[in-house]
């Protein structure tokens, strides 16, 4: 009898914890003070190197726990419909069991999506073109997009006006 609990605790636990992830991702997206969707300059990927050839560092994503600003192409904060379509976007599960992950090893992103909740930023930052991202730690769990979820975003991001690396 407690091996056949057992093995029902253990299929219970890995048949629920994608959806506890999905809602976890949902509630932190919509219990944040603000959502904020930007096209950046480079932070990775190709480096920098001065007029004597020396090597410089990139610029950072965030400054003190803050986007650095001065790296902002465009930015737009979102709430309401475009907010449900977005979490709508990262939450749905796949449509097939089997996720395709292409890259050509560029991870060199140009889009983020921002949280701020009580002073504390958390980030998605998206690579269009290797299909590629990083997120802060808080959202480390978040697994890998199917190609029907990238384009999504993509389309989400364009429709928002954005234009920055994605013409």
């Amino acid at each position: 009898m407690k091996y056949i609990l057992c093995i029902f605790f253990s299929l219970f636990t890995l048949l629920c914890f994608p959806q506890n992830t999905e809602s976890r991702l949902s509630l932190k997206f919509k219990q944040a003070d603000s959502v904020l969707l930007i096209s950046h300059g480079d932070t990775k990927g190709y480096g920098f190197v001065d007029s004597l050839g020396n090597s410089l560092p990139q610029p950072q994503l965030l400054v003190g726990n803050k986007p650095n600003y001065k790296i902002i192409k465009e930015r737009k904060l979102i709430n309401g419909q475009e907010l449900s379509k977005l979490i709508e976007i990262l939450t749905r599960s796949s449509k097939s069991n089997i996720t395709t992950v292409i890259t050509n090893g560029c991870f060199t992103p140009h889009h983020t999506i921002f949280l701020f909740k009580n002073g504390k930023t958390s980030y998605i930052d998206l690579c269009f073109m290797c299909r590629g991202f990083e997120t802060s730690k808080d959202l480390k769990n978040l697994s890998e997009f199917e190609s029907s979820k990238w384009a999504e975003l993509e389309f989400f991001f364009r429709k928002a006006g954005f234009k920055y690396k994605l013409d």
